[in-house]
């Protein structure tokens, strides 16, 4: 089960009856879905909403999409129904997960701002354990650069604007 004060921060952010980052995929995942093989298990892993696990459903994968909100899967869920696909939705916080071993034949994870450094090394760790031989990771973040736009993405080059994982910082 989630951190409480993770699962509260997101759940909050998502309250809103829209979606905050819409429902139509990140834009590098649908530049890069093709290098998935047909029929790909994929964990997409804090997926939010579930606007990437969505797509990758309606590309033909079997999606395991993970998110610390009960909120925004439950939208995830919602849009999952609404576009006839089937997703396999898991509530977990990434700190604490057991990565399961040589699971999955990718890994996606769009915008990691959440995570500090000292979680953003767990993250790899876990994927790396996740992912068969020869797995796809499919990885969009932010570049330091990203700081001086203040478009989006951490305030600050520690990670998340709620003090959580900041190790090192």
């Amino acid at each position: 089960m989630a951190e409480p004060d993770q699962a509260a921060f997101w759940d909050e952010r998502y309250a809103t009856g829209e979606y905050l980052f819409g429902t139509a995929p990140n834009a590098f995942l649908a530049r890069e879905v093709h290098g998935l093989a047909p029929g790909s298990k994929v964990l997409a892993i804090a997926d939010g909403e579930g606007r990437n696990s969505v797509f990758l459903a309606q590309h033909g994968h079997r999606v395991v999409a993970t998110d610390v909100s009960a909120r925004a899967l439950d939208k995830a869920r919602a849009l999952a129904k609404r576009r006839g696909v089937e997703v396999e939705y898991w509530q977990v916080n990434l700190a604490e997960w057991e990565w399961p071993a040589e699971a999955f034949d990718a890994v996606v994870g769009i915008f990691r701002q959440f995570a500090g450094p000292g979680l953003r090394e767990d993250i790899f760790d876990g994927i790396h354990r996740s992912l068969k031989r020869g797995g796809l990771l499919l990885l969009e973040g932010y570049r330091e650069e990203q700081l001086a736009f203040q478009t989006g993405g951490p305030p600050s080059i520690c990670g998340d604007d709620i003090g959580h994982h900041q190790h090192n910082c």
